[in-house]
């Protein structure tokens, strides 16, 4: 603590920066699946900025340390690497323990997209008749709303009596139903 009070920049490590952050993070009431996410996270960058101050890290340090990443992580698991470093200092900055943020400008990796199987002409009729087939008349509601009306399984469960119109063949989602 007397590492990071105070603005005291010259001393604090990245894992001093990360560790003050996670910590002030629970005194705040984070979710526990959160803290145990940073954690997990901040494992990687104290590795690679070991010995590198915080008030010294730039940009380039934070882009070579995600093309480093790259070789053994998901952008998706990058992404949440810098974003930890990058939430950390700027609580530092709010707080004038340091002056910039180095994760600001940095070119982070893109997403990958994932691909949605689509119904083709091919696949829609046979799916379609083997849906009016099943005796089940809920299911095949339930999977009728999904698949028309591009509902979730959350959404549809928590449709009432009151939320469908059959006159003016309307569904209103307004509520989601969770454990």
């Amino acid at each position: 603590e007397q590492t990071v009070a105070g603005g005291v920049e010259s001393k604090m490590s990245i894992s001093d920066l990360l560790e003050w952050y996670i910590d002030n993070c629970k005194i705040t009431g984070t979710k526990a699946t959160t803290i145990r996410s940073y954690n997990i996270s901040k494992a990687p960058l104290i590795s690679y900025f070991k010995g590198i101050k915080a008030k010294d890290v730039t940009t380039y340090h934070v882009e070579r340390f995600i093309a480093s990443e790259t070789k053994k992580h998901k952008p998706k698991t990058i992404k949440n690497e810098v974003s930890l470093l990058s939430a950390a200092y700027k609580k530092a900055q709010r707080l004038n323990m340091l002056k910039t943020n180095p994760c600001e400008d940095a070119a982070l990796p893109q997403l990958e997209k994932s691909k949605v199987p689509v119904l083709n002409s091919d696949t829609y009729d046979p799916f379609v008749n083997a849906l009016l087939k099943e005796e089940d008349a809920d299911f095949r509601v339930a999977v009728s709303l999904a698949l028309f009306c591009g509902l979730r399984c959350s959404e549809i469960l928590a449709l009432t009596e009151n939320d469908i119109s059959i006159a003016f063949r309307t569904v209103s989602v307004n509520k989601s139903r969770h454990r």
